[in-house]
């Protein structure tokens, strides 16, 4: 994997690295890790309670023990969402990615999608840091227009959207161009058409969710 990265800054020599880098092996070990670090980082997020700001006005309301449960139950729901999440991620990649280019293997575009979901986990990762260091939600995060969007509107799916437009997906999608444009050689309309309208839709249904729970939570 590592030398499938630096190989993406010499899109010639990417080609043969995609062939000879990442071997069943290497990819089960890599991916398995990923899970293993996603699983353990969704947990912290649910250790720490973070993202359940709303839930601690239901703590007034409920018995020591019921509301012991229902931290408990919002710390498993974390550890099942960092499973999840990298299986979803590179799922979702993978087969809008496979439909546009049918000439590749669903196995070999299913490898490439390893390259942003690490991206993404360092997101992740940053972003806990800084939940930490500055006490403040996810949809404020500095390196998102979560922040900016507040200042405009109190509309929470427009603030929620805004919030997972980030330097981060950014930076995930030029990677994916740098691979099947620079490196596999696809026309460059094909892949910017490509990876802007699944990162869209990704965007659109990552808002989408964040608003529901967001409103579930101030629901209950």
């Amino acid at each position: 994997m590592i030398g499938t990265l630096k190989s993406m800054l010499h899109s010639r020599e990417t080609n043969i690295e995609m062939r000879s880098v990442m071997t069943k092996t290497h990819y089960i070990l890599w991916f398995g890790g990923l899970l293993l670090y996603s699983t353990i980082l969704f947990g912290v997020y649910g250790y720490l309670g973070l993202g359940s700001e709303n839930l601690s006005v239901y703590m007034e309301t409920v018995k020591e023990n019921r509301w012991e449960m229902t931290k408990f139950l919002y710390f498993i729901g974390k550890l099942a969402a960092g499973l999840l999440y990298p299986l979803l991620f590179t799922l979702y990649f993978t087969v809008l990615f496979w439909i546009v280019f049918e000439d590749l293997s669903f196995r070999g575009v299913w490898k490439l999608q390893l390259i942003p979901l690490i991206v993404m986990l360092i997101a992740k990762t940053i972003e806990l840091i800084f939940m930490l260091l500055l006490r403040v939600p996810e949809h404020s995060s500095p390196f998102s227009l979560g922040i900016m969007t507040q200042m405009l509107t109190p509309q929470i799916f427009w603030v929620e959207l805004a919030a997972n437009i980030t330097i981060f997906i950014l930076l995930a999608g030029y990677l994916q161009y740098r691979i099947f444009h620079k490196s596999l050689d696809y026309s460059k309309k094909r892949v910017i058409i490509t990876v802007s309208l699944s990162w869209i839709i990704y965007i659109l249904l990552d808002g989408a969710t964040d608003t529901l729970f967001r409103i579930m939570k101030v629901i209950i």
